[in-house]
């Protein structure tokens, strides 16, 4: 089975210069955890989770319309293609710890992304997903990592 199988493609994305605001009420309207960004260009950069916002607000201390996008991405992106196999996307979820993949094209373009709620939903054992795949996704999403030591990546990151 083929990403472009599973995956949603009409997603919400935010730019840079969105303030966290404009992100939690996407993800509210979206009933979706993650939100990705794009560049000017429309070249997917980044991808924001609920817990990113969380996490961002607590350490800045300011409210959600006072930090732009910009001072929390990381400009780690993880990403398939929707031509790829699902095994493939399962395995760089479980081997990156992500819920979520934005599939973007070959010149870095958002069509959508695929997420393991994606994936649990089409699981049956007959179409490329089984449920095993999820469940043993979910255990290493969920594993400790021994080098986890509690950062707050964003404090200092105004200068970005």
């Amino acid at each position: 089975m083929k990403v472009k199988e599973v995956f949603r493609s009409a997603v919400k994305s935010v730019t840079p210069m969105s303030s966290l605001d404009a992100v939690g009420r996407i993800m509210w309207e979206s009933d979706s955890g993650a939100v990705p960004v794009v560049n000017a260009g429309g070249k997917v950069v980044g991808v924001l989770t609920d817990r990113d916002l969380a996490m961002s607000m607590a350490a800045k201390n300011r409210g959600a319309s006072q930090i732009l996008v910009r001072e929390i991405t990381s400009g780690e992106l993880f990403s398939c293609g929707p031509e790829d196999d699902v095994v493939d996307a399962i395995q760089k979820m479980r081997s990156n710890r992500v819920r979520r993949l934005a599939v973007i094209d070959a010149e870095g373009q958002l069509l959508g992304m695929l997420s393991l709620k994606d994936l649990a939903l089409k699981a049956n054992g007959t179409s490329g997903v089984s449920y095993e795949d999820v469940v043993v996704t979910m255990q290493a999403l969920c594993k400790v990592r021994a080098d986890a030591i509690p950062q707050w990546p964003w404090v200092n990151a105004a200068s970005r």
